[in-house]
């Protein structure tokens, strides 16, 4: 450590030793700044820690108000509606949990039923990113992951729909996310995130293998799949992606059990790039198929064979291991047999 150092440094910890004057230099920057200013030292840490619940009551200036729950709450979502993540931790609770203590629930919109994570995923602009990276490292952030709003969404819905796939990928790893979690309208994250044509998002949400062949019906016509969506977009990149996909099936019917309905071959151009993608793929999956061992037709199959009846020729049942006259077991005399008709059939 340099001599200014030494004489700096306790001139900054007599300042971290005035509570009051910490909270009003504090109360002048962001959150962010906080959190930078607290990794700089342990005192530092110490020193804004002790600040917070005076950080708490300048920042909010809600007197008594702030006691009303549904006014708390109203501020939380207009709070992170303008991503103001300083006045956000500041609604929030000493831990800054994304749940209400002490029942232990979601914090939700009363309008649409929206948690904190719906609100801001849909946000842009300034800060967008990072309050949504902030809110995912808050005590409940998994709970409110799984969240469903009135429309039966969860904040996975969101990702995909905004392409938030670094938001997506940490929401996955909370445990018991639903990758394929369905809406009212049946939509899982996957056909939403080709529906907004958003393809780091669909590989995100491949790679957590989600279903490639989710189906959305439509009463007025043909339903789709990610497949048949990407198809319909002209969007090559988002089909390559999703040919890619262990078990895609190129030949899922946009109506099911009908005679008429399309797959995606049946939606493509008739020329182009996208047309010859689909095509490959399914002159490889035939070629595939015709590669694989077929059985022979006329077979014999052990069912089919009375393993003693064939060894003594008579209906005397004996055992496999039983000795013939030559010497030779039943089991010995079966293969025997058996190689023999083989033969036989193949000459013919």
């Amino acid at each position: 450590m340099s001599t200014t150092s030494c004489l700096v440094l306790p001139g900054i910890q007599a300042f971290a030793g005035d509570l009051g004057l910490v909270a009003d230099t504090l109360v002048r920057i962001e959150l962010f700044d906080w959190c930078a200013f607290e990794t700089s030292a342990r005192w530092a840490l110490e020193a804004v820690r002790r600040a917070h619940p005076v950080l708490r009551k300048e920042i909010c200036k809600a007197g008594k108000e702030i006691s009303k729950v549904g006014l708390l709450n109203n501020m939380r979502f207009e709070f992170c509606r303008e991503n103001d993540i300083t006045h956000l931790w500041a609604a929030l609770d000493e831990s800054g949990s994304l749940l209400v203590a002490p029942e232990g629930v979601v914090i939700r919109d009363e309008a649409r039923r929206d948690s904190l994570l719906h609100v801001a995923l849909a946000n842009r602009g300034k800060n967008a990113d990072k309050q949504v990276a902030w809110l995912l490292s808050r005590p409940g952030a998994g709970r409110a992951s799984q969240a469903l709003n009135l429309a039966r969404q969860t904040a996975l819905h969101f990702c995909a729909r905004y392409g938030k796939y670094k938001a997506a990928r940490h929401i996955l790893k909370f445990p018991g996310v639903h990758v394929d979690a369905t809406d009212h309208y049946e939509t899982t994250p996957l056909i939403e995130a080709v529906r907004e044509e958003h393809p780091a998002m669909v590989r995100e949400l491949l790679k957590a293998r989600a279903n490639p062949n989710a189906f959305v019906p439509n009463c007025h016509g043909h339903g789709d799949t990610p497949l048949i969506l990407a198809v319909r977009l002209r969007n090559e990149e988002l089909v390559r992606l999703l040919l890619e996909a262990p078990g895609i099936n190129v030949h899922q019917k946009s109506i099911i059990d009908v005679p008429f309905g399309k797959d995606a071959l049946d939606f493509a151009p008739e020329k182009g790039r996208l047309r010859v993608a689909l095509e490959e793929f399914v002159a490889h999956q035939k070629e595939c198929q015709d590669a694989r061992p077929q059985p022979l037709d006329d077979q014999v199959t052990a069912p089919e064979l009375n393993m003693d009846k064939m060894v003594m020729g008579s209906k005397d049942s004996h055992s496999l291991n039983t000795c013939c006259g030559d010497g030779l077991t039943g089991l010995k005399m079966v293969l025997r047999v058996t190689t023999s008709r083989l033969s036989d059939k193949m000459l013919l």
